[in-house]
């Protein structure tokens, strides 16, 4: 699907989504078949049955369908949600250095300065250049061109 998503500059026609929203529904029936849910007259307490990990994702795949396939007709939504993971990870990792931050105002600086970092990244600018300007009491110019 990425591939003919990324062929067709970014979305496809509403024809094409159908076709791979069937043949996405026919994934789901099969695994569907290959993890059923589970018995409820096997529950031994109160409460819901539990669920595998794997039905729990069935179930949500085939519950937010529309939200999972929505990059084949929105260019706006990438195919993967890498870059979103990767705007966290800097976060999570500074919180296993030192357990935690030491305050809420130093969680919030931390997180402006990443949230800064990564916004010049997506718009070609390193790292370095983006720290450098913002010393020196400039804008880059993609931020500049907004006010």
């Amino acid at each position: 699907m990425r591939h003919d998503v990324e062929k067709a500059g970014g979305s496809v026609t509403e024809e094409e989504a159908q076709s791979f929203r069937r043949r996405y529904r026919a994934i789901l029936a099969r695994a569907d078949e290959e993890c059923p849910p589970p018995d409820p007259k096997t529950n031994s307490g109160r409460g819901r049955v539990a669920r595998s990990k794997s039905r729990n994702l069935l179930e949500r795949l085939r519950d937010f369908e529309v939200e999972t396939l929505r990059f084949l007709t929105d260019p706006r939504v990438p195919f993967t949600n890498n870059q979103s993971e990767n705007d966290i990870r800097m976060t999570k990792v500074q919180q296993k250095i030192s357990g935690c931050f030491r305050s809420f105002e130093g969680a919030r600086i931390f997180c402006r300065v990443r949230s800064y970092l990564s916004t010049c990244n997506k718009h070609g600018v390193p790292p370095t250049e983006a720290l450098a300007s913002l010393f020196s009491g400039t804008l880059p110019d993609f931020i500049a061109s907004l006010q």
